[in-house]
């Protein structure tokens, strides 16, 4: 079941999060634009910088340890992941 979901601020791509991934849409056309994995558990929060370009994602396990992961969509390849995951306290 889709879990969050967020707009990226120009209205090109759609973001949905699931349990262990993230899709990333076109909402224009609906094409599978590329799916981010290697998330922990249910995607709790997607959140867009202004400009479209970064986008961080929030998931975990209720009473567990989450993480938050950045991804830059200008990147070469597009969605490259920024660092390491950053880890977050438990519910």
């Amino acid at each position: 079941p889709v879990t969050s979901l967020a707009y990226s601020p120009d209205g090109n791509l759609l973001a949905i999060g699931l349990y262990n991934e993230v899709l990333i849409l076109d909402p224009k056309s609906g094409d599978l634009k590329t799916k981010l994995g290697e998330q922990t558990k249910r995607v709790t929060a997607l959140a867009w910088s202004s400009d479209s370009k970064k986008l961080a994602t929030a998931s975990g396990d209720p009473g567990k340890s989450g993480e938050i992961r950045l991804y830059d969509t200008a990147a070469n390849p597009p969605f490259s992941k920024i660092g390491n995951p950053i880890k977050v306290h438990t519910d």
